[in-house]
C-alpha cells in the first residue's frame, strides 16, 4: 500500500525548501587548502564541508533541522482529517505479526 501521507509531506516539505546556490570569488588559497583538506579528513564533500563552515561562520548550528513548522496552517481541514486518519492507522499495532 503506498503510504500517501508520507508522499504528501515529502512533497509539501520539497516544495518549501528552495536549494539557494552561491558563486563565492576569491577565495584566499590558504581557506581553500584548508576547506579541502578537512573534507578528506572528515571523509565528506567539500561543497559539504563549505556548507558548515559558512552555517558555523553564520552563528547558526549546521544541525539539520526535521521539524513541520513550514507545514503549520498550510493544510485544508479535510487534508488535516486525512493525514491524522492516516496517522491513526499506522498506529494500529496488529498483535498477530508479533506472535
Amino acid at each position: 500500500m503506498v503510504d500517501t501521507a508520507c508522499i504528501f509531506l515529502s512533497f509539501v516539505y520539497m516544495a518549501n525548501r528552495a536549494a539557494l546556490q552561491y558563486t563565492i570569488r576569491n577565495i584566499p588559497e590558504n581557506v581553500d587548502r584548508i576547506l579541502r583538506s578537512r573534507a578528506k579528513r572528515l571523509g565528506k564533500s567539500f561543497n559539504q564541508v563549505a556548507l558548515d563552515a559558512l552555517v558555523e561562520g553564520a552563528g547558526e548550528s549546521a544541525a539539520v533541522k526535521h521539524d513541520l513548522d513550514f507545514m503549520i496552517g498550510s493544510m485544508s481541514n479535510s487534508e488535516a482529517r486525512r493525514l491524522e486518519d492516516e496517522v491513526q492507522r499506522q498506529r494500529h499495532l496488529d498483535p498477530e505479526m508479533w506472535k
